[in-house]
């Protein structure tokens, strides 16, 4: 019989975000937050710390709905023995920016102060897992995000160029016209400024199924990656997905320019349901559950420590 692999802890010294549904929302850093529904500046983004057991209600005109949440932590919906946090969205329930952006979240982000933000040049594993409900298919309307990597900041341009979005590379799923795909998709811009389509810029997107993409299964994804612009830094993307008991797969290794040439070298990750579109299509709803955010520097184990390698993060979402 294989030996287990050891898995990581929170404690260990490579650990740069933790975000876990077993651990009580009082119990998170300051620097630890969510973005959820609402127009409301105060309500729009709250501190994980401040969130009271088990979430945030969804609000409708700034009133919140009683038992309605849209982040929550609790049971895994398919093993009531473990945990994960629900994310719901709707058509009904308050917009964030609804005059300029109209845009749907339920989300979480954060770390360490500073060391949770992607730094170009630098090796990290980020993991997480999915799983689908059954409104986030076949309703033919826009897509939803997932877990993006964002940049920090960057100045617009002058009239008349073309921007990038400030997502620079982000899980999502799409439902086009029935296909549902799980994708991976990023962008880069090697020169500045950041003006897509222009020579040096481009973007890509690699499956995250080997099979059609289904509601109520666990989906297992862990990245490792090195973030920059340039090609000489060696900047590359792998994922690995295992779909609910089966096999880990490799669904994608990519060498190259995968980031943005700005003055801020750091990008921000954020997990759960983002709907940036409000074409809904015959499904009003959108709901998934989560297994949390966690973080890793790719470096040598201090002692004591496991090994960290796809394995034993598969191993470490799989136990939660």
């Amino acid at each position: 019989d294989k030996i287990p692999p050891q898995l990581p802890t929170e404690n260990d010294s490579r650990t740069l975000s933790w975000i876990n549904p077993g651990k009580q929302w009082a119990s998170y850093p300051e620097t630890y937050g969510a973005g959820i529904d609402s127009h409301y500046d105060t309500a729009s983004f709250r501190k994980l710390s401040s969130i009271p057991e088990p979430g945030l209600l969804a609000r409708i005109n700034n009133v919140p709905q009683a038992g309605q949440y849209t982040l929550s932590r609790g049971n895994d919906p398919l093993d009531a023995s473990k945990k994960a946090f629900f994310h719901k969205v709707t058509s009904a329930w308050d917009q964030w920016d609804p005059q300029a952006f109209h845009t749907c979240r339920s989300e979480y982000f954060g770390g360490t102060p500073d060391l949770d933000m992607f730094l170009e040049g630098e090796e990290y594993w980020y993991i997480t897992a999915f799983c689908f409900g059954a409104d986030c298919f076949g309703h033919n309307g826009y897509n939803i995000d997932l877990s993006d990597i964002h940049e920090q900041n960057w100045t617009p341009e002058t009239t008349g160029a073309v921007l990038t979005g400030g997502v620079m590379n982000g899980i999502g799923l799409g439902d086009n016209h029935g296909n549902d795909n799980f994708t991976w998709d990023y962008k880069w811009i090697t020169g500045y400024p950041p003006v897509m389509g222009s020579p040096g810029s481009g973007e890509l997107s690699i499956p995250l199924q080997t099979s059609p993409v289904v509601p109520e299964v666990w989906y297992y994804v862990i990245r490792k990656l090195r973030l920059h612009y340039d090609v000489t830094k060696d900047p590359y993307l792998k994922v690995w997905v295992a779909k609910g008991n089966g096999p880990l797969v490799l669904m994608g290794d990519k060498k190259g320019p995968n980031a943005y040439n700005l003055d801020n070298p750091r990008y921000y990750p954020k997990v759960g349901l983002y709907k940036w579109d409000q074409t809904w299509g015959s499904k009003t709803t959108r709901t998934l559950w989560t297994k949390g955010m966690y973080i890793f520097k790719a470096a040598n184990p201090a002692s004591n420590e496991p090994v960290i390698d796809q394995n034993s993060l598969l191993a470490l979402l799989r136990s939660i």
